[in-house]
């Protein structure tokens, strides 16, 4: 055998165990976001309906960021009790990403229903959604919902 061609053998085999591999680009980026979204609103009912009615608010529906592989789904739900005009529903929903796009955006898609105990048939339904630039880390993003009776 060609001595000259062990050697080239080698010197191939060695130059091949050597390349550098680059990280994935959307695993290097990748930057953690968490915060919390308020969910505000402001129920206005007439004067048809009595102080002292119940008025339970139901919300369910999702968030996500932009390179997020996951969305954050939440339901919650409070009851009010008229005592004026207008009653305001306050909700916090937290949030915890990982995202490969720090410069992009959220989406918070939902389901608001308020309903009267007195005829909880009544219910309505407002579909609403968001979408913004994402928040700094820590941040508690309010997103104000108004429903009239």
């Amino acid at each position: 055998m060609d001595p000259g061609w062990i050697r080239f053998g080698v010197a191939a085999l060695l130059g091949t165990c050597c390349i550098a591999v680059t990280p994935d680009p959307a695993t290097a980026a990748t930057v953690h976001l968490a915060g919390t979204f308020k969910i505000i609103s402001t129920i206005v009912t007439d004067s048809t309906i009595p102080v002292g009615t119940p008025i339970s608010v139901f919300i369910s529906g999702n968030a996500f960021g932009s390179g997020v592989d996951k969305s954050e789904a939440f339901t919650v739900s409070t009851t009010l009790t008229k005592t004026a005009n207008s009653q305001t529903a306050t909700f916090k929903i937290p949030y915890a990403w990982a995202l490969s796009n720090p410069a992009g955006t959220y989406h918070v898609t939902a389901s608001f229903t308020p309903i009267l105990a007195a005829n909880p048939s009544g219910g309505i339904s407002v579909i609403f959604a968001v979408a913004s630039a994402l928040p700094a880390n820590g941040a508690t993003t309010t997103i104000d919902i108004p429903v009239r009776f």
